[in-house]
C-alpha cells in the first residue's frame, strides 16, 4: 500500500500531461494541388495541373467543412463571382524551408520551390504538371525560426464531379434541384457551382456540401430573380477535398481541387 501511494503523485501527473491540451496554433500552412479543364466547342479539352503552397502566421486552420451552402451573385460589370474568403487581415509569410516534395512511394512527382523573402511563395517547379498519380504524399523540409518539418503527409483525392441534373449543355431554373452521382459525403469535401444566365450577364457561384444534391437558398433565388435571371446553364462545377493535420503549434491543410469549365 505505502508503494502506491508515493506513486500516485507521480501517476496523477502522467495523467494530467496526457490530458492537456495543445498548444495554441500559432503557424498555418496550405498545400494545393489543383486541376482545370476547360471545354470549348470544337477544340480539344484543355487540362492544366498545377500546385502551390503558402504559410504564414495565424490562429486557425483552413478547413473546407461548411455548416452551410454559401453563393455569391454578381453582374458582369462587378466581375466574376468569388468563393468566400477564407480568413481577412493581411498574413504574416512563413519560411518553410524549400524545395516541397510531392512524390509516391514509387517515385518524384513535383517540387515546389520557394520564392522569396520577404514574401514566400511556393509554386511547381515546371509550368505544368502531368496528371497526379495515386498515393501522393508531401514532405516539408521546414525552416529555422519560420514552419516546421512535415513528413510523409497524405494527399487527399478529389475525382471530378459526375453530375446528373442538369443534364451537359441543358439549361436551368431556380428551382431546379441540381445533382450529382458521386458524392463523397466528406465533411472535408465542398463542391462549387457558378452559372450564368441564358440572356443577360447575371452570374453566380456556390460553395456547397458534397452530399449529392443542392438547391438554390431562397435568398439567393430572389436576388437572381430581382436581377432578372429566370433560367440560365452551368458555366463551371468542381469539387475540393482537404485533409489537416498539426504538428505542436502549427497546422497543415491539404487540398486537392478539380474543376470542369465550359462556355455556355
Amino acid at each position: 500500500m505505502k508503494h502506491l501511494l508515493l506513486l500516485a503523485p507521480l501517476l496523477s501527473g502522467v495523467t494530467s500531461a496526457q490530458g492537456a491540451a495543445p498548444p495554441p496554433i500559432t503557424m498555418v500552412g496550405d498545400v494545393s494541388l489543383s486541376r482545370s479543364e476547360l471545354t470549348i466547342p470544337g477544340m480539344a479539352p484543355q487540362v492544366t495541373v498545377s500546385a502551390a503552397a503558402s504559410f504564414f502566421k495565424g490562429s486557425t486552420a483552413l478547413t473546407a467543412s461548411l455548416s452551410q451552402d454559401v453563393c455569391s451573385v454578381v453582374k458582369d460589370e462587378d466581375g466574376l463571382p468569388q468563393a468566400p474568403a477564407a480568413a481577412s487581415g493581411t498574413p504574416v509569410p512563413l519560411d518553410a524551408g524549400t524545395p516541397l516534395a510531392l512524390r509516391t512511394a514509387q517515385a518524384p512527382y513535383a517540387q515546389l520551390v520557394r520564392s522569396g523573402p520577404p514574401q514566400y511563395t511556393y509554386r511547381s517547379a515546371v509550368p505544368a504538371l502531368p496528371a497526379p498519380p495515386a498515393g501522393l504524399v508531401l514532405n516539408i523540409p521546414g525552416a529555422a525560426g519560420g514552419f516546421p518539418a512535415f513528413s510523409g503527409v497524405a494527399v487527399p483525392v478529389s475525382d471530378p464531379l459526375r453530375l446528373t441534373a442538369p443534364a451537359a449543355g441543358e439549361s436551368f431554373t431556380l428551382k431546379t434541384a441540381f445533382t450529382w452521382s458521386n458524392p463523397t459525403k466528406d465533411p472535408n469535401a465542398t463542391v462549387l457551382l457558378t452559372g450564368m444566365a441564358d440572356d443577360s450577364e447575371v452570374m453566380f457561384s456556390c460553395v456547397v456540401k458534397d452530399d449529392g444534391t443542392f438547391t438554390l437558398p431562397a435568398a439567393t433565388a430572389a436576388e437572381l430573380s430581382a436581377l432578372g435571371f429566370g433560367s440560365g446553364i452551368l458555366t463551371g462545377v468542381g469539387r475540393t477535398v482537404s485533409r489537416t493535420v498539426r504538428s505542436g503549434s502549427a497546422v497543415l491543410t491539404v487540398r486537392t481541387f478539380v474543376m470542369a469549365m465550359g462556355e455556355p
